[in-house]
């Protein structure tokens, strides 16, 4: 049930925060739900996936996403 909350959340701020810095967030705080022990490994994969999406879709795919804060 939290995860669906999580995921509203990530819907209302993905536009004026951005892609990056929610996504980071969102799956920062899904991961820590599953293992909030390893909270190093959870940062880690969050801001490697997040970054390696949006290579993908910037520069391989040519589909920009919402940068919000950081633009």
């Amino acid at each position: 049930m939290f995860q669906f909350a999580l995921f509203f959340v990530y819907l209302a701020i993905l536009i004026p925060v951005g892609f990056l810095l929610s996504t980071v967030a969102f799956l920062m705080g899904l991961t820590s739900i599953y293992s909030p022990q390893k909270w190093i490994r959870n940062l880690v994969f969050s801001v490697v996936f997040a970054v390696v999406v949006y290579a993908a879709f910037v520069y391989g795919l040519a589909v920009y996403l919402p940068v919000g804060i950081l633009g």
